[in-house]
């Protein structure tokens, strides 16, 4: 077990890496904006899919379905099903990139924040 194992820094980390991965799918639809026939790629992760169709999905093993650690949850590209036909809208893309760099940020600012709180716990100061 380690220092940081009963932190929120783990978890924090997990959200920040997600949002990550996300970031690189939207950024794909954006890059395809012109390209004929591309359908918008949607981020999806393996808890959802559990949740819609009774069934899990995990890694085992590290590096196992291309994953980083065992029991993460496999994130998956899928057409977006919502999607009205090929083609991108780019304002769409927009508001899905900015969203997920909030939730980014956000997650990275907290994580200073409680890094900053255990050193000042183990310095002294405030």
């Amino acid at each position: 077990m380690g220092f940081f194992d009963n932190t929120s820094l783990p978890s924090l980390a997990k959200v920040m890496n997600l949002a990550a991965w996300k970031q690189r799918v939207y950024s794909g639809n954006v890059a395809n904006v012109s390209t004929p026939g591309y359908e918008r790629r949607e981020a999806r992760f393996a808890d959802e899919l559990a949740a819609a169709n009774g069934m899990a999905l995990a890694a085992t093993q590290p590096g196992h379905l291309g994953m980083q650690a065992a029991g993460e949850p496999v994130p998956l590209v899928v057409r977006d099903p919502l999607a009205k036909g090929p083609g991108i809208d780019l304002d769409q893309e927009m508001v899905a990139l900015a969203e997920n760099e909030l939730r980014f940020d956000l997650a990275a600012r907290v994580a200073t924040l409680r890094v900053a709180g255990i050193r000042a716990a183990i310095t002294g100061h405030k």
